[in-house]
């Protein structure tokens, strides 16, 4: 019995741990670009903005400046962290340790091939606000995003969509698209498992729980077939309202869900049903 107890304890940190490591990992991204930080490889100071570009701060005589250097991402299945040096060759580490507060991310390889042999990230303080339009992008906003509010603090924000790079005929890195904010408190989160490109859109709030929900319609290579995911923010974290469901590009249907006020905590999906040839509607609970 005693050995049944130690086994169970044994297991349960276990588990524990793995998912505090999830975590850490699905809240990398949103601690690497962090409002009012920059980091430390060695002695020098890098910038990593929600758009996927690493930024060097150099000092001059005059005053501090910064230059573009190359691209970043990070695999948060894996946790690993790609760099696309401008002048090197990419990189990729992965996570060995990093603290509950992101304050230093230790890596099991250099993160820089020439510059420098460190391979540790350290969270320092920006003092002013000089480098904010490399770091946030205000700016940038595209024109197609839409807005909402997506945290629930009764304020308006923008979401848009980030492709996947390509050369037109296959994905330069991997085929993964992102949906961003304006407001970058709210997380960057990933759609799906395969995106080329994808097209989103404000479903307001369809679950009752103060915050606007967002369906994102996914397209691959020269296919009509796309998939459907419709998302929730539930206390900063992204997830499914409901499961993932298919759509056929030549049927003219852009408006995938809605709330079904018939009953409370279900919505009414539209999908392409493949062996009727024809759209569907059904009335599904909300995860």
């Amino acid at each position: 019995m005693k050995r049944i107890i130690l086994f169970i304890i044994l297991i349960t940190g276990f588990l524990s741990c793995q998912n505090q490591t999830e975590r850490q990992f699905n809240n990398f991204e949103n601690a690497l670009t962090e409002t009012g930080f920059f980091w430390q490889i060695g002695q020098e100071a890098f910038l990593f903005n929600p758009n996927s570009e690493v930024y060097y701060i150099r000092n001059q005589n005059s005053g501090k400046s910064v230059e573009s250097v190359g691209k970043w991402y990070f695999n948060n299945d894996i946790g690993t962290l790609q760099i696309a040096w401008t002048k090197q060759q990419q990189i990729e580490v992965q996570i060995a340790k990093m603290d509950d507060g992101f304050n230093k991310i230790e890596f099991k390889g250099k993160l820089n091939d020439n510059r420098t042999e460190y391979g540790t990230l350290t969270k320092m303080k920006l003092m002013d606000n000089r480098f904010d339009d490399f770091l946030y992008g205000v700016q940038d906003i595209p024109n197609n995003a839409i807005k909402g509010d997506y945290d629930g603090d009764g304020e308006t924000e923008f979401a848009w969509i980030i492709n996947a790079e390509t050369d037109g005929d296959r994905c330069l890195n991997i085929c993964e698209c992102f949906v961003t904010f304006s407001n970058k408190s709210i997380p960057k989160f990933k759609v799906g498992k395969t995106c080329v490109t994808a097209h989103i859109r404000n479903e307001g709030d369809l679950n009752d729980n103060g915050v606007d929900d967002l369906s994102i319609n996914t397209h691959g290579f020269n296919s009509t077939w796309s998939g459907v995911y419709v998302y929730t923010n539930r206390n900063g974290n992204w997830s499914d309202l409901v499961e993932p469901f298919s759509h056929w590009g030549g049927n003219g249907i852009i408006d995938f869900i809605q709330k079904d006020t018939s009953q409370k905590g279900y919505v009414i999906i539209r999908e392409y049903d493949s062996q009727e040839g024809e759209v569907i509607s059904k009335s599904v609970a909300v995860k």
